[in-house]
């Protein structure tokens, strides 16, 4: 660790870094450049193979707010973001992924609204950007309130805002107790619906800012990767999903949530199916980590019964997997880009849509 700090800032941000040489100076440079002063960057590095620590040694030479945790082994996404929020020390935390970045002025409008409201959380949205840097879509642009039990059943029930804990501030309190109560393990996908699961079952009040000030560059990082080698990667949200149902289990809700839990099941599996490759390692890689049952009855859904009959057929015989059926991927893809057309992401338009959809979605949690 370097550069180590006395005093407590107002806000910690989280950056867990692997491999990130590339883009970890843009993500720390948009911290730096909050106009709210009083805050601290930890970027902690997963055993990275490249040079990004010495880019963020470089950038703590510059400025003292920037800290270096170095991890001895590659832990994951997880564990790694754990790590930073263990070498930090301030009242509020934000959490940024290596490969986005942050509005000048996100900081201070949430530190404002977070201490005005007396909120556990406050959440805000993020801009979708495609490899140009066009925005591609929103997420999260939503103003509302939510107390008690409908901060976590209005995200595990209903998905009807992001899970992420990148579109959160986050008292430090409730931060320690999530990190106190989770399972420790190697995840770099679904981590953050783990541990947000966490967060919202003891949270009281979280406050949805309608304000969009996260950068979310989606050709980056381990979604924009395809192939077996991120497949396995990306499989780890199985390990996740398994630690889900364990903390309901151990909440003694497990049974109260039951189909809400398959909803992000089902959900969760077939953005991994969607990066199936096909091969029988790979579903061997499912099987090991999750009930098979479940698997072919998923694997079934999303392809066909008869190819999941086929693939675990195969598996058990040795043989290759069968071909991958096709599937369409463009479903409503026209009705899409008219919309997109007629209500471009960020235009008013879609602002004023949006707004109305939410106060639809969101009436039973008013």
């Amino acid at each position: 660790m370097t550069n180590a700090r006395k005093e407590r800032p107002t806000v910690s941000v989280l950056i867990p870094a692997y491999n990130k040489e590339r883009t970890i100076c843009r993500a720390v440079r948009s911290v730096l450049a909050q106009t709210c002063r009083d805050l601290e960057v930890i970027v902690s590095d997963d055993a990275s193979t490249d040079g990004t620590r010495d880019r963020v040694r470089e950038l703590a030479a510059e400025d003292g707010r920037v800290r270096l945790v170095e991890s001895e082994r590659n832990q994951g996404t997880l564990l790694n973001r754990l790590s930073a929020f263990e070498a930090s020390a301030g009242k509020y935390l934000l959490c940024l992924d290596a490969d986005d970045t942050l509005d000048p002025e996100c900081a201070a409008a949430l530190v404002s609204l977070v201490e005005k409201e007396s909120a556990d959380m406050v959440g805000f949205g993020a801009r979708m950007l495609d490899g140009s840097g066009k925005t591609a879509g929103t997420v999260d642009a939503v103003k509302h309130v939510l107390t008690g039990k409908n901060i976590f059943e209005a995200a595990f029930c209903r998905h009807l805002y992001n899970w992420s804990v990148c579109l959160k501030l986050i008292r430090r309190d409730l931060f320690e107790k999530a990190a106190s109560e989770a399972e420790k393990f190697y995840c770099v996908s679904a981590e953050d619906f783990y541990f947000y699961t966490v967060l919202s079952h003891y949270a009281q009040r979280l406050v949805m800012s309608g304000r969009i000030f996260y950068n979310y560059h989606v050709s980056e990082g381990l979604t924009g990767e395809c192939g077996p080698d991120s497949f396995r990667r990306l499989a780890t949200l199985l390990d996740a999903l398994n630690a889900v149902r364990r903390f309901l289990d151990r909440q003694g809700v497990g049974e109260t949530y039951a189909a809400a839990f398959a909803d992000r099941e089902r959900e969760h599996f077939f953005l991994l199916l969607d990066r199936f490759p096909g091969d029988a390692a790979s579903l061997s890689v499912l099987t090991e980590k999750y009930d098979p049952a479940a698997v072919k009855r998923l694997l079934s859904e999303f392809f066909s019964p008869e190819y999941a009959d086929g693939a675990f057929a195969a598996l058990a015989e040795g043989r290759a997997l069968p071909a991958l059926p096709g599937r369409d991927r463009e479903s409503g893809g026209k009705w899409k880009k008219l919309l997109e057309k007629l209500l471009p992401p960020e235009s008013p338009q879609w602002f004023l849509a949006k707004r109305w959809a939410d106060r639809v979605r969101w009436r039973k949690y008013s």
